[in-house]
């Protein structure tokens, strides 16, 4: 668990109801460590069977932290990663 601010966590997006025993995987990161992210930007692409979604950064930053790599089953409350915040 990284600690609060400047630190904001990649949340899992809502995919809405899934069918029973149905996990999320991420597919892949967009951007790796210490990248330069924008609020918004697409940064984790998530899938389940005939759908991918993507995760997108909270705030403007650097990507400090993956918290999983691609072909890890997502836990929808814990973060996919972290950003830290650029203080402009």
């Amino acid at each position: 668990m990284m600690p609060d601010a400047p630190y904001l966590p990649i949340s899992v997006p809502a995919f809405g109801r899934l069918p029973a025993g149905c996990v999320p995987t991420l597919a892949g990161w967009l951007c790796e460590t210490g990248e330069t992210v924008r609020r918004g930007e697409r940064v984790v692409e998530l899938t389940v069977p005939g759908v991918m979604v993507d995760a997108l950064s909270p705030a403007d930053g650097t990507l400090v932290r993956q918290n999983l790599a691609a072909g890890a089953k997502v836990d929808a409350n814990e973060p996919l990663g972290w950003v830290e915040r650029t203080n402009d």
